[in-house]
């Protein structure tokens, strides 16, 4: 990029370019440290999610048999039912930190993953806002998402969504087809989560409003260029070990999905307090009203698809953070001049050594974490290590009642389930539905409930429904308990 044959104005077009890039190394070690320095045994962030525990015991079983999974062989329940591991390369990404590192090293990833996706959402509203604001956005963004950061598959869709709403954003105006390097973005994408399908919808939206908005007598060649584009998007989503079927998955988990409505993070998003979220939409609405803002109804449509998601479903806020600004800088920047980039007078070389100095040791404040740091596992309430180890010295082989929370604990310990995280391939028919109907209404019914299934042993949580009905039941004695877990089995 640098020629030292360039005049005087492109020398500094140079140097304006290169701040936002120190800003961007700058930022992504802040917000890397941030969350390293965040991670630790007691809290359990990033580590606190029952699901990585299964999401890594998946990896580790690929890279042991070189074989994917197409039938489900980690539950007793819906064993040999077809299920896919659709994040496949997410999980090897997990097993592999894992293996070298052990959970810190699946936390630094975690970390150093998100880090990457919150400075590139800065580097790409730079483009259209000035600096200023466009940290400020990037950092609100990463402050309304921080209930997302947990070392599941998700977390790696975070820097493929901000490069390709970005990109196609960029297509839109500039009025033409959307580059051909996002394709490989896309094939990626369907190989390490699921919410590529969202991206495959939110380029559906962006080309309609390319031709849409296009002069009449070039919407005809918009719409050519940009359904080849789409065309050849959807094939690279079908660029998988499993093929078409992780494209399918979606209707699997939106339509009539019994377990949404008792997961936490697919419930919908209640105003019961006013945190980051909430003040963040309510002050963004007042500001809206207050100055007029103007948006066409072609680029509204998918800022109101993304804030639906966010309030049906929890686990959709750092998708709304990190897509709304791409989706809004661009026409608010048009609308209201003191937000577009300002034309920097240059930047001095002491200025610009700082800021790569600073970028650089908090990076190396990051890799001393990484090697040296305090010692992380996943969080105590979702590992039940203790009565597990009971399980197996006493050789209770027969079917087994978990709690839920339990399910990727014991994935991870090789013990087949009853229940666990993968609910949005298993679990379903009726299976959650039963199951909470007796909780919540006939509890005095659960044992009866597992004599019918043909559970002999249970790993319930102290204190909960299970547990006090199990204590009542003249047919079931506790026979472990600790802090995390109790066992109890037939008499």
């Amino acid at each position: 990029m640098l020629d030292v044959t360039m005049d005087g104005s492109e020398k500094r077009k140079i140097v304006v370019n290169e701040l936002p890039f120190l800003l961007f190394l700058l930022l992504a070690g802040f917000y890397f440290l941030i969350l390293c320095i965040g991670i630790s045994e007691k809290t359990g962030a990033f580590l606190g999610d029952p699901d990585v525990y299964w999401h890594v015991a998946v990896g580790r079983n690929i890279w042991r048999t070189g074989a994917l999974p197409s039938l489900d062989e980690f539950s007793h329940t819906f064993h040999g039912h077809p299920w896919i591991a659709k994040e496949w390369l997410s999980q090897l990404l997990l097993f592999g930190a894992y293996s070298l590192a052990g959970w810190r090293g699946v936390a630094t990833l975690a970390a150093a993953v998100t880090a990457l996706s919150y400075g590139l959402l800065f580097l790409a509203l730079s483009r259209s806002l000035r600096i200023g604001v466009a940290l400020g956005v990037a950092t609100l963004a990463w402050a309304f998402s921080l209930g997302h950061f947990i070392a599941r598959p998700q977390i790696f869709a975070d820097p493929l969504i901000v490069v390709w709403v970005a990109g196609l954003v960029g297509a839109v105006g500039r009025r033409s087809a959307p580059s051909f390097w996002l394709l490989p973005v896309m094939a990626l994408w369907a190989n390490l989560h699921g919410s590529f399908t969202i991206g495959l919808a939110l380029a559906a939206a962006l080309a309609a409003e390319a031709v849409f908005s296009a002069p009449a007598g070039a919407r005809r060649g918009a719409a050519g260029r940009w359904s080849i584009f789409l065309l050849a998007a959807l094939a690279c989503a079908c660029l998988t070990p499993y093929g078409y079927q992780p494209l399918l998955m979606t209707s699997h988990v939106f339509v009539g999905n019994e377990a949404l409505q008792y997961v936490r993070e697919w419930r919908p998003r209640t105003l019961e307090g006013l945190g980051v979220i909430e003040v963040t939409l309510f002050g963004l609405l007042i500001l809206a009203l207050l100055n007029g803002v103007k948006l066409s109804l072609l680029r509204l449509a998918p800022v109101i698809a993304l804030l639906y998601l966010m309030l049906a479903h929890l686990r959709f806020a750092a998708l709304f953070a990190t897509g709304a600004p791409l989706l809004l800088a661009g026409p608010l920047a048009d609308q209201f001049p003191f937000l577009r980039p300002q034309a920097l007078a240059g930047a001095r070389r002491r200025f610009r050594l700082l800021l790569s100095s600073v970028a650089g040791l908090l990076f190396l404040g990051v890799a001393a974490f990484a090697a040296y740091g305090p010692d992380v596992a996943p969080k105590a309430g979702i590992t039940p290590e203790g009565a597990v180890d009971f399980l197996v010295r006493e050789r209770l082989t027969g079917k087994i009642y978990n709690d839920y929370n339990f399910g990727g604990y014991l994935i991870f310990r090789g013990i087949p389930t009853f229940v666990d995280g993968r609910s949005d391939q298993l679990f379903v028919g009726g299976f959650l539905s039963d199951l909470q109907e007796i909780l919540d209404r006939h509890p005095a019914e659960f044992p009866n409930y597992l004599r019918a299934r043909n559970v002999s042993v249970a790993l319930v949580s102290p204190n909960s429904r299970e547990a006090e009905e199990l204590t009542r039941s003249p047919d079931w004695e506790k026979v472990y308990s600790d802090a995390i877990g109790e066992v109890f089995e037939t008499k």
